[in-house]
């Protein structure tokens, strides 16, 4: 029997963590940030709740840094906007470090990762191109027709091996200074 570790797991805002102040060596949130107002609020509370030397691991998507290789320049430009604006924090990979040394750590060192994706059937089921496409028709941000084509021209790309889909991402730690 391999030992076992007790773990709890709790429902609630990152925002307001219900543990007390120090409670925790470490810290990881991943991919939240993204989805949430007030991230700062989120790493304060995340600082709080670390003991004097811990440890913060962020890691986030910069959606500013999206992009999908295609010759039709305008539409996927339109729609790389379109996909980036649809987070709360689009800008949050970039925007960690910052956020860190804001909240009083120290130490905090960055790391960025370029994920590519090669055919489009896996970007789609990654970053929902379809669905992108849909709710941009709907919108009004690129026609039916612009859309259709798109989409088509991508899974064309696949075929010739000529498709790419890229993005950045940080992961940044830092440490609580003691006070």
């Amino acid at each position: 029997d391999a030992m076992r570790l007790p773990v709890d797991f709790e429902r609630g805002d990152v925002r307001a963590l219900p543990f007390p102040d120090n409670a925790f060596s470490r810290c990881r949130i991943d991919r939240v940030l993204q989805h949430i107002p007030e991230p700062q609020r989120a790493i304060c509370e995340l600082v709080r709740v670390l003991e004097p030397h811990g440890l913060l691991l962020a890691y986030d998507n910069d959606w500013g840094t999206f992009s999908v290789t295609s010759p039709d320049q305008k539409t996927t430009r339109s729609l790389e906007i379109f996909w980036c604006d649809s987070f709360t924090n689009s800008w949050i990979g970039r925007d960690l470090c910052d956020l860190f040394i804001s909240s009083g750590l120290s130490d905090v060192k960055t790391y960025p990762a370029v994920s590519i994706i090669r055919d489009f059937e896996t970007a789609d089921r990654v970053y929902n191109l379809r669905e992108t496409v849909r709710r941009a028709t709907a919108e009004g941000v690129i026609s039916p027709a612009q859309g259709r084509n798109w989409i088509q021209e991508l899974v064309d790309r696949t075929e010739k091996g000529r498709f790419m889909a890229a993005l950045t991402a940080y992961t940044v730690v830092g440490r609580k200074p003691d006070k």
